[in-house]
C-alpha cells in the first residue's frame, strides 16, 4: 500500500509546529538567561560596594596611622595561599603592646584582621587604649 504523498501545504503546517516548539523553547531559555542575568548583576553590585566600603576603611586606616605617629601602629601583609589571599595583621608600638599584655587587655591578642574593615576597627579600639594609657 502506498502512502499518500504530503501536501505542500501541510509541510508548511507541519514545518510551522516545529518552529513554535523552537520558539518555545528559546522563550524558556530566554527567561532563565535573564534571570541568572539579574542575579550576577546583584552579586557584581554587592561586590562592588563591598569593595568600596573596604577601600574607605583602607583609606581611614592609613589615615590613622599618619594622625597617630606616637603610638607606633603598623600593619602587615600576608598573603599567605598566594597573592589573592590577603592576612591583615595589626599592631601597636612596643610599648603599648606590653602595656595591654600587662593589663590583660583583649588588645594584646587580636592582632589579626580579614580585611580593612576589620583593620580600621581594630586601630579605632587601639587608638582609644593609647589614649588612656600612653605615657607621652
Amino acid at each position: 500500500m502506498k502512502r499518500k504523498p504530503i501536501g505542500r501545504a501541510n509541510l508548511l503546517k507541519l514545518n510551522i509546529e516545529r518552529e513554535k516548539k523552537n520558539i518555545k523553547r528559546l522563550e524558556k531559555n530566554l527567561e532563565s538567561l535573564q534571570a541568572e542575568l539579574k542575579v550576577q548583576e546583584a552579586k557584581d553590585e554587592r561586590e562592588k560596594e563591598r569593595k568600596r566600603t573596604n577601600n574607605r576603611a583602607r583609606y581611614k586606616a592609613n589615615k590613622i596611622i599618619e594622625q597617630y605617629p606616637e603610638y607606633g601602629f603598623r600593619i602587615e601583609r600576608d598573603y599567605p595561599d598566594g597573592i589573592h589571599s590577603l592576612t591583615l595583621w595589626v599592631f601597636m608600638s612596643d610599648e603599648m603592646e606590653s602595656k595591654a599584655a600587662e593589663m590583660r587587655h583583649h588588645l594584646m591578642d587580636c592582632h589579626l584582621a580579614d580585611d580593612w574593615i576589620d583593620v580600621s576597627e581594630r586601630l579605632d579600639e587601639m587608638v582609644a587604649f593609647c589614649k588612656e594609657h600612653h605615657q607621652a
